[in-house]
């Protein structure tokens, strides 16, 4: 119970995150769209993934249920690695860059 509580924790406090930097990574016009694209992909990855994951656990459970799990563990420990890495890749920025925020809508005409 505890491992699930600070999972779900964990979660979210990525979720508010990762929607934050997402809807100030774009130009305000678009942040709506933006929050709703990656909430759609976040949600059909998950079923797919479970999907997935459950179908091989399924098909190689048939002769032991404990070597099935070991894979499919295994199987969601090295997705989960790539998906770390495939991060990384993608928020490196060049030396002495530095992000910039969109200027504000505001005016005062």
């Amino acid at each position: 119970m505890v491992l699930l509580g600070a999972g779900g924790l964990g979660l979210g406090l990525q979720f508010s995150a990762l929607v934050g930097h997402l809807t100030n990574a774009v130009a305000p016009r678009y942040a709506p769209d933006i929050s709703g694209v990656s909430t759609t992909v976040m949600q059909i990855g998950g079923a797919v993934g479970a999907a997935g994951f459950g179908t091989l656990y399924l098909a190689l459970a048939g002769s032991d249920a404990t070597t099935a799990f070991a894979i499919v563990a295994a199987g969601l420990a090295a997705v989960s690695l790539l998906a770390f890495a495939a991060a990384r890749v993608a928020t490196r920025r060049p030396a002495g860059v530095r992000l910039q925020a969109w200027p504000s809508n505001t005016s005062t005409a």
